[in-house]
């Protein structure tokens, strides 16, 4: 990847907007360096004073965690709203080694050292780095509302018409259900449940929100116990996730705003112990680190079961329905990953019945088992999120928020967490997500998961 060089402050403060992805407002941002490449960027809503302490030790040690050599530390603001917390986020980062320059603040298309009471300095290198920026591939939006607004639903007619195109597709889902029951009570077929009858009205629960497990809370505890181990595989659903092993603990106990994060290619993502609301970036333009492992084309997504074992594993006609559900969960995710490769997009009637059925959560696991670090990936999750229904957002948002991290826009993969948080507060996969940003793992904790496949 390109790599985008800092001579000085003045390139440091051009360069943020785009390690983070936005321009940061009220906020405190820490660049992390090492052997003369960022490692990591992160960016922090400014701590109110009762949570300052907790939250600048829990931003010290995460990013101490990637083992800078050195660091620099910018406010955004006044004196008066971010002289405090630069001075304690500079003592929180010395205290774990590392050589804190420059500690600086920017306001208004200006900047200062901190404590400097002159006039300021032009940010005049904002011009250079933002076209080497560009050109290697990154974005700087006005502001995190402008994020937010890019996983919003949709509006108007939009939403009217996959209203309908929903609806449609639950009597479909339900229909080939019930199809499926009555398939396997044919001649030769595996008996289900006892003769006469009538199948289930439903074999799914009635709510996308109850489908999914929640074994972990959404709200951190204040040891961080319900992170996941860095470098190990994702768990589906249903899996309680195991602690966050040597990923820096959450501090607990704050009441600052969220702190959501943005990580480049070999980088991870920091949310405040809070929950949401900084960015992080890791390896981002200003570095040559690599990328974790993309996926290849070579592989084709798992088969799902037969009839036979569906009822078998399920028990009955449910398990005979649900592997039904399975199977057009297949087909339905490898349609919509050949047609986003191919630069298309999904017809509302596709994007309304892929939607449902990835409340299935077999087939929203086979979706995630084939997000790579593709560039197509992030705007075909981006896309169903914002037009599904709102009770069907969590699966979606989560792809996205895992499609986001593994290609280094972590900022995107914070906010699509918090819209999945948003309709389901318990939803695993968005609370296993958010940890994972809490804690700024990078993408490379999960280097060779999934293994690799293709459309198909």
């Amino acid at each position: 990847m390109s790599v985008l060089t800092l001579r000085g402050p003045a390139d440091i403060v051009a360069a943020v907007p785009y390690l983070i992805g936005f321009h940061p407002r009220d906020s405190i941002v820490v660049v992390a360096v090492h052997a003369g490449q960022v490692v990591f960027a992160c960016r922090l809503d400014v701590p109110p004073r009762d949570a300052l302490a907790a939250d600048t030790a829990h931003i010290a040690a995460v990013v101490a965690h990637h083992r800078p050599s050195e660091a620099a530390v910018l406010g955004y603001g006044t004196p008066a709203t971010v002289g405090p917390a630069l001075g304690a986020v500079s003592a929180a980062l010395a205290a774990h080694g590392i050589d804190v320059r420059p500690v600086l603040r920017v306001l208004d298309g200006r900047w200062w050292f901190h404590g400097d009471s002159s006039a300021g300095r032009l940010c005049e290198a904002a011009g250079a780095v933002a076209a080497a920026a560009t050109f290697a591939g990154h974005v700087a939006l006005p502001d995190r509302e402008a994020l937010v607004a890019q996983v919003a639903a949709v509006t108007g007619e939009a939403r009217a018409a996959m209203g309908r195109c929903t609806e449609a597709a639950r009597r479909r889902l339900e229909a080939l259900a019930g199809a499926a029951i009555v398939a396997s009570a044919a001649p030769g077929a595996v008996a289900s449940s006892s003769a006469g009858s009538a199948p289930p009205a439903t074999p799914f629960p009635p709510s996308p929100a109850s489908s999914t497990p929640s074994p972990v809370s959404s709200t951190p505890s204040p040891a961080g116990t319900t992170s996941s181990s860095a470098g190990s595989a994702p768990p589906p659903d249903g899996a309680t996730s195991s602690s966050a092993g040597s990923a820096p603990p959450s501090s607990g106990g704050s009441t600052s705003s969220p702190a959501g994060c943005q990580p480049p290619p070999a980088g991870g993502t920091v949310r405040s112990p809070a929950g949401a609301g900084a960015s992080s970036s890791v390896g981002g333009p200003a570095s040559s680190a690599g990328a974790g492992s993309a996926s290849s084309p070579g592989g084709a997504l798992p088969s799902p079961p037969t009839h036979r074992q569906g009822a078998d594993a399920g028990g009955g006609r449910i398990g005979v329905a649900r592997a039904a559900v399975l199977r057009a969960g297949r087909a339905a995710v490898t349609a919509a990953l050949r047609r986003a490769e191919a630069g298309g997009r999904l017809t509302d009637d596709e994007a309304a019945w892929l939607g449902v059925l990835l409340a299935h959560v077999p087939v929203r696991d086979l979706a995630w088992q084939a997000v790579g670090q593709e560039p197509w990936q992030v705007p075909l999750w981006t896309d169903l999120t914002r037009r599904v229904e709102p009770r069907w957002v969590p699966a979606p948002a989560c792809l996205l928020a895992f499609a986001a991290w593994r290609t280094g826009q972590g900022a995107l993969a914070a906010v699509a967490v918090e819209r999945a948080l948003a309709e389901d507060p318990g939803y695993s996969m968005a609370v296993l997500l958010d940890d994972i940003l809490r804690f700024g793992l990078p993408p490379s904790a999960v280097d060779g998961w999934p293994a690799p496949v293709s459309p198909g």
